[in-house]
């Protein structure tokens, strides 16, 4: 889908600003960016780090929209984890896609 649509459907969450919500995860959080997105910039990524201090982040040299754009990386980037960390992802994964 062209990146005008997606930023199109997007522009009611992206003028909101969810900030200050991120305070409160407690979650381990893995933050995947590929540096040719065409939705959020370098300057988006380094304020979403400065949020969560904690987060392992990864970028992806060349990539849109990861994992989707990057071949194999669905899922194997969870071994930078630990054990519990890993537990904690998945479970959460598992429920979003529940509907939970």
């Amino acid at each position: 889908m062209p990146a005008r649509v997606w930023k199109a459907a997007f522009r009611g969450l992206m003028a909101d600003d969810h900030t200050k919500f991120l305070a409160d995860v407690t979650a381990p959080t893995l933050i995947l960016w590929g540096t040719e997105d065409s939705i959020f910039s370098a300057e988006d990524q380094a304020a979403l780090r400065a949020a969560l201090p904690g987060a392992t982040f990864i970028a992806y040299e060349g990539a849109g929209q990861p994992p989707a754009e990057v071949p194999g990386t669905d899922g194997r980037r969870l071994g930078l984890l630990s054990e519990a960390e890993k537990d904690a992802v998945v479970s959460a994964a598992a429920q979003s896609s529940c509907g939970k």
